[in-house]
């Protein structure tokens, strides 16, 4: 389990449950929480305004025009935000895409960030860079980031003051170095700390996928059907009791991802809804063997009407069956084969 540190979307779990409260005494220590950040967005996308766009071409110094940080943390009380970019590996200034990337994050400072980011008060406040990478990656990182900061300056921009953050895999457990300074001025957050006891081991994920970095793989995907289905099957007794039935396919996700209202990521949550009518419309497939009714689809929303007592009863079933929980969210339907036309496609 030792690449398990080198995994993105495990360190950005990690980073999630760092920063929610803990019961005493269990595996995860909430370093970030005790020292009072919480999750504020989960991968906001953030574009850059034309101004600083073009301070950075006139120097020829490349980014992306829009970056969507891993995570957006919070300080409680205060006007003080911290961007959070997950990484498998470090990268040099020869790496171009990350790079980019990297020149975006930085130039996300103070008002910046705060005009990039709709919905955020118009006050003053400060803001942060975080790289977690695996230990070993830390201090080449924090040179190109150095780097980047100086070139960005030069373009008569400022750039964020950043720290990288290094995961460690001892016998004992998992370990961030956050360097030798303290970080934020807290006294904790200096040095390696244990922040998950034992072997690192998946963590129930609080973001279950994340499609912009890798596609979900066989053993993935069925762990998301199942999800899905524990969640739809927590609103049956309520659905039963609609004529016609309506699932909202979005709110099933909602109620198994319970960081979905801060989630930004669209296109990770729309594919969710779409593997979704996938799975959901094999089920009803399979239904019509055995009894009549009729379907329909708006956007994420599944409405089935006509179905007795007995079809509803068979609905049950068939949602629980050993047949459909064994079975890949991933089957190869057509359009037409699901009769799932819809006005939106989520």
């Amino acid at each position: 389990m030792t690449d398990l540190i080198g995994d993105p979307l495990f360190q950005l779990n990690l980073m999630l449950w760092l920063s929610l409260p803990q019961p005493a005494g269990g595996r995860i220590t909430p370093i970030l929480h005790d020292a009072g950040f919480k999750a504020h967005w989960i991968s906001p996308k953030l574009t850059l305004s034309q101004e600083i766009a073009e301070k950075l071409r006139q120097k020829g110094i490349r980014s992306n025009q829009s970056v969507a940080p891993d995570l957006m943390l919070k300080r409680s009380g205060e006007d003080q935000f911290v961007l959070v970019e997950c990484k498998k590996s470090g990268f040099g200034l020869d790496s171009i895409k990350p790079t980019k990337q990297a020149v975006g994050l930085l130039v996300m400072q103070g008002d910046i960030l705060r005009d990039a980011a709709a919905g955020l008060r118009k006050d003053k406040w400060s803001s942060h860079l975080v790289y977690v990478v695996n230990d070993d990656d830390r201090e080449p990182l924090s040179v190109t980031l150095h780097e980047l900061t100086v070139a960005i300056e030069q373009a008569a921009c400022t750039a964020n003051d950043f720290d990288t953050w290094g995961l460690i895999q001892k016998d004992d457990g998992v370990y961030i170095n956050f360097g030798q300074a303290p970080c934020f001025d807290n006294p904790e957050l200096c040095g390696a700390k244990r922040v998950l006891e034992g072997r690192a081991q998946p963590l129930l994920d609080l973001i279950p996928v994340d499609i912009t970095v890798s596609t979900p793989n066989k053993e993935a995907k069925i762990r998301l059907q199942e999800r899905f289905r524990t969640s739809l099957m927590a609103s049956i007794p309520r659905i039963l009791t609609q004529e016609p039935m309506v699932i909202d396919l979005e709110q099933v996700w909602k109620r198994a991802v319970i960081v979905w209202d801060i989630w930004r990521c669209r296109d990770t949550k729309r594919y969710l809804i779409r593997e979704a009518k996938k799975w959901f419309g094999s089920v009803l497939d399979n239904l019509e063997e055995k009894a009549k009714y009729e379907r329909h689809v708006i956007g994420s929303r599944v409405e089935i009407a006509g179905l007795t007592d007995e079809g509803r009863r068979l609905l049950v079933k068939e949602i629980q069956s050993s047949r459909v929980r064994k079975s890949e969210i991933l089957r190869e339907y057509t359009q037409e084969q699901l009769n799932f036309s819809s006005d939106d496609d989520n």
